[in-house]
């Protein structure tokens, strides 16, 4: 009996080991210190590094990122090396930015995911250009800085 006590015990351990998922600490650093304006934030953390930072209606969210720290390519034109992400405002109200741009934790950086109105960038005459959605959804942009 005491050998069957011991074997469970050991199997609870190993079930509850980092890479099963038990981790509550987050290796990235916090969100927040990226984010210029906290005043129109509604920001929690929850376990590991799972996020909820909900945008009021009526601001203009904002995720900068630099073409050298993104997987995708840099357009040709672009003359600032930065990109950026604008979360689409919902007409049913608030919104979460992690779920919107996919914001994942990864390699101790926060990193971007899903391009709603897709990337973003000033190009030689100095006008916003486009790179579609449809081109750059699922590739990894790190997070530079968050405007709200």
């Amino acid at each position: 009996m005491k050998q069957y006590l011991i074997f469970l015990l050991l199997i609870c351990y190993v079930a509850c080991e980092d890479e099963y998922g038990c981790e509550d600490d987050c290796e990235c650093p916090s969100f927040l210190d990226l984010i210029t304006n906290e005043e129109h934030i509604f920001y929690t953390e929850n376990a590991g590094c799972n996020r909820n930072a909900t945008c009021v209606p009526g601001t203009h969210t904002t995720i900068a990122f630099r073409w050298r720290e993104s997987e995708i390519p840099k357009p040709d034109d672009d003359v600032t090396g930065l990109g950026t992400v604008q979360a689409v405002l919902g007409t049913a109200g608030p919104f979460d930015i992690f779920t919107q741009c996919g914001v994942i934790c990864e390699n101790n950086e926060w990193y971007i995911t899903k391009y709603p109105r897709g990337a973003v960038y000033r190009g030689s005459d100095f006008s916003n250009s486009l790179v579609e959605e449809d081109t750059v959804n699922g590739l990894k942009s790190k997070v530079f800085f968050v405007l709200w």
